[in-house]
């Protein structure tokens, strides 16, 4: 049985569902995709709030923000994003995208 980590309001927090989570990736990334940037930020952000390692995560919300004109909050994400994952390619290529443009 896995342990279960308390939350800080006491209560346990059961570790994450990865098929719920894989079905909320892929909404987040086809209303991405549909520019439908309110609805893709929230789910990239239940995703990263149950794996906030996950490299491939923030990149994607880091593309999430310059798509949504925030150049400074992509530059944060893709720094973070860079700072699990030094050699992450889409991370470096992302940022280069925002600080060409």
């Amino acid at each position: 049985m896995k342990m279960k980590k308390p939350c800080s309001s006491g209560h346990t927090k059961s570790p994450p569902n990865l098929a719920e989570l894989g079905s909320i990736f892929t909404r987040a990334s086809e209303s991405h995709n549909s520019a439908k940037y309110a609805e893709a930020l929230v789910d990239y952000n239940k995703v990263i709030a149950a794996l906030p390692d996950d490299v491939n995560e923030l990149t994607n919300l880091g593309a999430l923000y310059f798509d949504m004109g925030n150049s400074a909050e992509s530059l944060r994400i893709l720094e973070r994003s860079l700072a699990i994952d030094f050699k992450q390619p889409n991370a470096w290529l992302n940022m280069g995208m925002v600080l060409k443009w």
